[in-house]
């Protein structure tokens, strides 16, 4: 599975003498919990140093979660479906539970400023009293994280108004619960899009949007994968706006915001009982011929190669040369590679018995041969993604360590059997397919992070300069 945040490079700045105050932060919420996946968000907030929550306000009503799992089937009298099909997925997959459990707010926020909206007031008209407060407290940005209406006097109450996030692809509205025209439909992607509120009277505007791949078998499995992800759009962007101020929002709002991968659909009118128990029905049973599948086969990558000219290359892949492994390992990850006159595609080789990969190389010739790989670099965990490069006329290698949670380069001491490590360019990183590339006397690194085990290698794209 491969999934991307789109416009989620951002180069780490050099260390600045004197770096932009904290921005000042307020919370809307529906209470002192949230779900698991949005308090990971606060507390990476807090851990990155850009933002210092002032303000937390919230309703003294009882939380509800009868709209966030609903949406507009409550309307469309699809609910008792979509409660009985929540029950029997939360049954099915327990691991999901951690996503939306409610936990308290962190307790590095114990000292922010309490504004309780009495039982009876809302958002959407809120008291004199509440306002004034909230306006008083001078915050860059409101967060949205409950579900409360919110009036046009509230989106003027911070410096960059409302922030909140939201599902599906700009300019897309779909009735229904979060995730489910994307898995019943088995499109391959889901769309987060962080939205700012704050002129009065206009539509939200999208400030940053994620794209990541559906989960085939589940709602509450890809929205528990997704909301994880999306709490990176939150973090990475109060961070640009510290850094960057109000040129963030003048220069995203210039541009329509573009989503690679997602196809325009027409609106959805609204989704009656009998057609969302058919989808539903429609969805376990691929599910079940998913793991059947599952369990008779095996996926093996290969790898395929052709002799063309630079200027115009073959792209009809029937005229390529199949390099097929044998049927207890998989190649992948190639890297081509010429030297002296020969060719070398660099590989990741995975024998299943062993469990992890080593990095070998294949020698392919004009005429359509190759040679059986021959291992480089093993070692005892997973290593693959064998980036080779030259420069300065020595050829280094950077494969991809996360197991170890570090980024290694490798130089050959005798190229292309042997090979020494270097040094370590990034440690205490838990990093994926980190790529280098040299521009204008610069080194930049394209890597993606994750930030810890309850989110994926995927979420975000990140780059390094040196």
């Amino acid at each position: 599975m491969v999934a991307t945040l789109v416009d989620a490079a951002v180069a780490v700045p050099k260390l600045m003498d004197h770096p932009p105050p904290q921005l000042r932060i307020g919370l809307l919420v529906d209470d002192e919990q949230l779900p698991a996946w949005a308090v990971d968000m606060l507390e990476r907030l807090i851990v990155a140093g850009d933002c210092n929550v002032v303000v937390v306000v919230r309703s003294a009503g009882e939380r509800t979660q009868a709209a966030e799992d609903l949406g507009d089937w409550r309307r469309a009298g699809a609910n008792w479906v979509w409660r009985a099909w929540l029950r029997m997925e939360r049954w099915l997959y327990p691991s999901t539970a951690a996503t939306f459990r409610l936990l308290p707010l962190p307790a590095a926020l114990a000292s922010a400023e309490r504004i309780v909206i009495a039982r009876g007031a809302n958002l959407a008209d809120p008291p004199e009293d509440v306002t004034r407060r909230i306006a008083t407290a001078g915050l860059d940005v409101l967060v949205q994280l409950g579900l409360v209406e919110l009036g046009p006097a509230v989106r003027a109450l911070a410096r960059y108004g409302v922030w909140r996030l939201a599902t599906g692809e700009p300019g897309r509205l779909r009735t229904g619960p979060p995730d489910y025209w994307e898995v019943t439909r088995g499109e391959g992607t889901t769309v987060s899009r962080l939205e700012v509120l704050s002129e009065p009277a206009a539509a939200p505007r999208t400030l940053a949007v994620g794209a990541f791949t559906s989960e085939r078998q589940s709602i509450l499995l890809n929205r528990a994968a997704h909301y994880w992800a999306a709490g990176t759009l939150v973090v990475r962007e109060l961070g640009n706006l510290r850094r960057r101020g109000g040129a963030l929002l003048q220069e995203r709002f210039a541009q329509p915001t573009k989503v690679a991968g997602c196809a325009a659909d027409a609106s959805r009118a609204t989704i009656s009982p009998i057609a969302a128990l058919g989808a539903l029905l429609r969805l376990q049973w691929r599910s079940f011929i998913d793991r059947v599948i599952g369990r008779l086969t095996r996926d093996q990558w290969i790898v395929l190669f052709s002799f063309a000219s630079a200027t115009q290359p073959d792209l009809d892949f029937r005229r390529f040369v199949r390099m097929t492994p044998p049927k207890d390992r998989f190649w992948a990850d190639p890297f081509v590679v010429h030297h002296d006159g020969r060719w070398y595609v660099f590989i990741e080789e995975l024998i299943y018995r062993e469990g992890h990969g080593v990095l070998a190389y294949i020698e392919v010739h004009k005429d359509g041969t190759w040679t059986p790989p021959r291992r480089i670099l093993e070692l005892p965990y997973h290593v693959s993604y064998p980036q080779v490069f030259s420069h300065a006329g020595q050829w280094y290698l950077v494969p991809e360590t996360f197991e170890a949670r570090r980024v290694d380069l490798y130089r050959a001491v005798e190229f292309p059997d042997r090979w020494e490590k270097v040094r370590t360019l990034i440690d205490g990183i838990d990093a994926v397919d980190a790529t280098l590339l040299q521009h204008d006397d610069q080194w930049w690194m394209f890597v993606n992070v994750r930030h810890d085990e309850r989110h994926t290698h995927h979420e975000a794209l990140r780059l390094y300069h040196s």
